[in-house]
């Protein structure tokens, strides 16, 4: 996969399945989802209106690193 691809899984990752809760996009991202629906749907349990914000992705190669921060009550 190419870096821009790269940063777009990681993006969708933050964009719809943290802050949406759009746990069918995980089916998409990971080849074994059930692990990872299971921890989102349970920490989005305790903190229902989390919000990530990704402010910067960088990408080399098969390595993507994100800098983001959250808040939620």
């Amino acid at each position: 996969m190419s870096e821009e691809s790269n940063r777009a899984i990681v993006s969708r990752l933050y964009e719809d399945v943290w802050n949406t809760g759009n746990l069918a996009v995980a089916d998409e991202l990971f080849a074994k989802s059930d692990g990872v629906k299971h921890y989102i749907e349970n920490f989005r349990k305790a903190f229902p209106d989390i919000q990530h914000t990704i402010h910067e992705i960088i990408a080399e190669g098969d390595t993507v690193v994100v800098r983001w921060s959250a808040q939620g009550s």
